[in-house]
C-alpha cells in the first residue's frame, strides 16, 4: 500500500531510502524522521539522504543546517512519526516550497 504525505521544503532535492526513526540505528542513505532537529543530531547527518521533520519552518535548526550540509530537508510534515513505520521504504521530491513524501509499507 502507498501513502502520500506533504510538507514544505527546507531544502530542495529528491531522495530515496529506508526510513529512520532512532538515530543510533542510523545506515548510510537512510532517511532521517525526528520530531525536530537537535544540535546533538548533527553529526550524524553525514549518513542521511535526506531529513523528514515533523515540526519546524524556514528558520528553524532543521532547515538552515539542511542548506549548510546540502541535504534535502522536507519541514512541517503534520504527525510523520506516526504514519511513517522505521523501515519503510520512502521517497521524497520537492517541487518549489511543496514538497510530497512516497511511503511503502
Amino acid at each position: 500500500m502507498m501513502k502520500i504525505l506533504k510538507g514544505k521544503t527546507a531544502f530542495p532535492g529528491e531522495a530515496k531510502g529506508r526510513a529512520c526513526k532512532n538515530i543510533k540505528e542510523l545506515k548510510e542513505g537512510d532517511i532521517l524522521i525526528l520530531l525536530q532537529l537537535t544540535p546533538a543530531h548533527v553529526p550524524y547527518l553525514s549518513k542521511t539522504a535526506a531529513l523528514i521533520i515533523e515540526k519546524g519552518g524556514m528558520l528553524s535548526h532543521a532547515a538552515i543546517v539542511s542548506r549548510e550540509l546540502g541535504i534535502p530537508c522536507i519541514i512541517n510534515v503534520k504527525n510523520v512519526l506516526n504514519e511513517i513505520k522505521d523501515g519503510a521504504k520512502v521517497k521524497l521530491k520537492t517541487n518549489g516550497l511543496d514538497a510530497i513524501i512516497t511511503i511503502e509499507d
